[in-house]
């Protein structure tokens, strides 16, 4: 982890399982072709994961430890999430796309949205710059570096449904190679602290 004292970027996210990071890769190379060379960094399959929310560029150590605390008050009987992949899309939907997404839905979505509502009334009480747009649940495939080139996107979506069985809080390094992502804290949904 960082120093102390250095801002770190950090997320809350659920994982998603291997089977679907092996789609997610399969999806990447389907995709690619359809874009000039270098317009989009595509994320590593392994690296995949369901964004609850983005806490920022300038989240300190003290905020971590209030984020740990706040995620840890996830109801213990709140339940695991069964999901499943719905479209590739961009984000935003209109104008400038600057995201390649998998959207995420199926029968558990609606749980779904009650945890990213549930973690964001946990975190308004710290000081941190949630984002105010309506959040749409996605795994993100691809960032579009340049350009506002948005071939039609018709791939083979994954159909395989997933769970996710955790909160984890993670710390994002950005380096030239793209993001490495480490986990500050998991918060099993329907159990107990575990890291």
């Amino acid at each position: 982890m960082q120093a102390k004292h250095e801002p770190m970027r950090c997320f809350l996210a659920c994982d998603v399982p291997p089977t679907l990071r092996r789609s997610i890769s399969q999806l990447i190379t389907e995709l690619t072709p359809r874009f000039p060379q270098h317009a989009v960094r595509w994320v590593k399959p392994s690296d995949a994961h369901l964004t609850l929310h983005f806490l920022g560029n300038e989240v300190t150590a003290a905020m971590v430890e209030r984020i740990r605390e706040a995620a840890q008050q996830i109801p213990a009987d709140f339940p695991t999430l069964h999901l499943q992949p719905t479209t590739v899309g961009y984000l935003p939907a209109r104008g400038d796309a600057r995201v390649i997404s998998l959207g995420c839905g199926g029968p558990d979505e609606s749980s779904l949205r009650r945890l990213h509502k549930c973690l964001r009334q946990m975190l308004a009480g710290i000081a941190l710059p949630l984002d105010h747009r309506p959040w749409q649940p996605h795994i993100t495939l691809g960032r579009i570096r340049y350009g506002g080139h948005r071939p039609n996107l018709d791939p083979t979506v994954p159909t395989k449904p997933f769970t996710a069985l955790e909160v984890v809080l993670y710390l994002s390094t950005l380096t030239p190679d793209g993001p490495t992502y480490e986990p500050l804290g998991k918060f099993p949904l329907a159990g107990k602290h575990v890291l």
